[in-house]
């Protein structure tokens, strides 16, 4: 589903989806885009060529995580970028699984377009499975709150409140309606 992205996300963001793919194919799982197309993203959490994969801006700067994806395995996808330590991170249950220390990525500055979850930059690429959530923070979250928003995931969430939530109302396959609470503890 499109909903505006309203957090002021310019040079840090972490995101984390709850994610079960009922099929390994390429489709997105968060886009951040600009024109509704991935070369115009902030941010793209996605599956590419039967890898997990998080993006960072224009310049389409990749990290591929090291842990492959499994047809019904639930899984806790995180990725977060820091433009000021030239860093970007990915965690698979709360683990760091991969990180590329020497990046000059920067996140596209005027992009206002739809934040897209279920999709990548058009409806070419739907997700085929459950993201029973979705948390975006406009900063970076350390390698021990990852491991604490994976192991409690309610205490971290009430003590660090992400810059946007969505929550997924049903597990179906595919796109389905979003609710959206911005800035409201659970």
């Amino acid at each position: 589903g499109n909903n505006p992205l309203v957090a002021n996300i310019a040079s840090a963001v972490s995101v984390c989806a709850i994610v079960r793919p009922a099929v390994i194919a390429d489709s997105g799982i968060v886009d951040q885009t600009g024109t509704g197309d991935a070369t115009n993203s902030k941010f793209l959490l996605f599956l590419e060529t039967s890898l997990y994969r998080w993006r960072i801006g224009p310049e389409l700067t990749t990290i591929v995580f090291a842990t492959a994806p499994v047809a019904g395995r639930l899984v806790s996808l995180g990725g977060t970028f820091d433009d000021a330590a030239n860093t970007m991170a990915a965690y698979v249950d709360g683990q760091l699984d991969a990180i590329n220390t020497a990046i000059t990525a920067s996140m596209a500055a005027t992009v206002t377009g739809n934040l897209l979850i279920g999709q990548l930059g058009s409806d070419v690429y739907p997700w085929n499975g459950h993201i029973s959530c979705v948390y975006i923070w406009a900063r970076v979250l350390r390698a021990m709150d990852m491991a604490q928003l994976h192991a409690e995931p309610y205490a971290f969430l009430l003590s660090q409140s992400p810059s946007v939530k969505y929550f997924l109302p049903t597990a179906s396959a595919g796109i389905v309606p979003l609710r959206m609470l911005m800035g409201v503890g659970l």
